[in-house]
């Protein structure tokens, strides 16, 4: 089958299954109640064309329920047991994490020299925890995690220009991809033995672009500008930094979210090329200094299996890949 076809074909295969794995949100439970991810009842407004009720930073991250909204409109009336805006945050997660699932698809199997390595890769990310309790439960992660990923693709395909048009449809999604991915570009070049000048250029066009676009977002829904260092500040939580990334690294959501993935994950991060590792524990750790500078505590595992998670599950496709080639039958 021609690329684009195939590409397709597994989009529209990635697409089902994550709908599949997001479908408790309308029938099983409703994220925004208590116990489920409360910050989805913000997210729920705007899908649903209504002012969140809010003044925080969840009100910016913008591009997520605008997708959500035609899928919301259509099912408006239309589903007796099915909450529209949940639906439509749903298809909107579920096209996102599709978009991630073909990207990492791609990206692992030209890495690991297999496609279908990369589909075992994709297939491990899909079944974390994260995916389906984060990134698919009426949440704004899946952006996040998709943009991660394409700065991986960009970086790994040497495509450097194109990171200024990332940072632009990065910023209205979620205004922490921004930093983590500057953190990934710089970690994925440092540990590039070939460090050529121009691609810096673009890493600190993508850091600009990004920041300035944050604040004009923040500018186009609230009507006031906001410097990225007020963002910052404004984000600070109380508690010091070693014990923000203390309830971190010590929660309940970074044991789900690691549990088997950090452990398996391990094993061959040696065999996977240093500036993939180099970038993502860069992210990661960008991640947890930003949970621990908000407080994140519970949360602090969703940003941080977007940075590592992929090079973590392309590390255990690559242990289980080997070991199954290894007991074949000649």
């Amino acid at each position: 089958m021609a690329p684009l076809p195939r590409a397709a074909l597994l989009f529209f295969l990635f697409a089902g299954v994550c709908f599949g794995l997001g479908y408790p949100t309308l029938n099983r439970y409703d994220p925004r109640l208590s116990g489920g991810n409360s910050d989805a009842r913000y997210y729920y407004d705007m899908a649903a064309g209504q002012a969140p009720a809010t003044t925080g930073h969840w009100r910016y991250r913008v591009l997520v329920p605008l997708v959500a909204r035609p899928f919301c409109r259509l099912a408006a009336g239309r589903f007796h047991t099915w909450d529209p805006a949940l639906f439509g945050l749903l298809c909107a997660n579920s096209l996102f994490c599709a978009a991630s699932l073909l990207v990492l698809t791609l990206l692992a199997g030209s890495i690991l020299g297999d496609e279908r390595a990369g589909l075992l890769c994709a297939l491990l990310y899909a079944l974390d925890f994260s995916v389906a309790n984060s990134q698919l439960a009426g949440l704004v992660d899946s952006a996040e995690a998709l943009f991660l990923l394409l700065g991986m693709w960009i970086a790994r395909r040497g495509a450097w220009a194109w990171l200024p048009v990332l940072a632009v449809f990065g910023a209205p999604a979620k205004e922490t991809i921004i930093p983590l991915s500057t953190a990934l570009l710089v970690g994925w070049r440092l540990g590039d033995a070939d460090r050529e000048k121009g691609p810096w250029l673009w890493i600190a066009a993508y850091a600009v672009v990004g920041l300035v676009c944050v604040s004009l977002v923040r500018w186009a829904v609230a009507g006031g500008w906001s410097a990225p260092w007020d963002i910052a500040s404004s984000e600070r939580a109380g508690e010091t930094l070693f014990h923000g990334l203390r309830a971190a690294l010590f929660s309940k959501g970074f044991l789900y979210t690691f549990a088997w993935l950090l452990p398996l994950g391990v094993w061959r991060l040696g065999r996977l090329p240093r500036p993939w590792v180099w970038g993502s524990c860069a992210a990661g750790a960008a991640a947890g200094l930003l949970g621990a500078w908000n407080g994140s505590g519970d949360n602090a595992a969703r940003p941080l299996f977007c940075a590592v998670g992929p090079m973590l599950c392309a590390s255990v496709a690559l242990l289980f890949f080997e070991k199954t080639k290894d007991s074949a039958p000649s």
